[in-house]
């Protein structure tokens, strides 16, 4: 298997943030018995490192599930899964 997450400072929406990204993959031979595949990215404000959002969606076999959270509008946190 393989995994790998990266840190970046990008602007978003006009604000400077970190932006982190994760990917997970099996290997082709372990690929024969159980496939699973993973990628997820958050954002989080540089000043105080809050949330802004956070997608998570993983894919293991043929079933793949996923999740989005957004944390935009500080009144409210809004979010979705499949």
């Amino acid at each position: 298997a393989s995994a790998e997450v990266t840190i970046h400072n990008v602007i978003h929406d006009g604000r400077s943030v970190v932006k982190v990204e994760t990917t997970a993959r099996t290997t082709s031979v372990i690929d024969l018995l159980y496939r699973m595949r993973h990628d997820g990215e958050s954002i989080f404000s540089v000043s105080g490192f809050k949330p802004i959002r956070f997608i998570n969606r993983t894919v293991e076999n043929s079933r793949e599930k996923g999740s989005w959270v957004s944390f935009e509008d500080p009144e409210r946190v809004v979010g979705r899964s499949w």
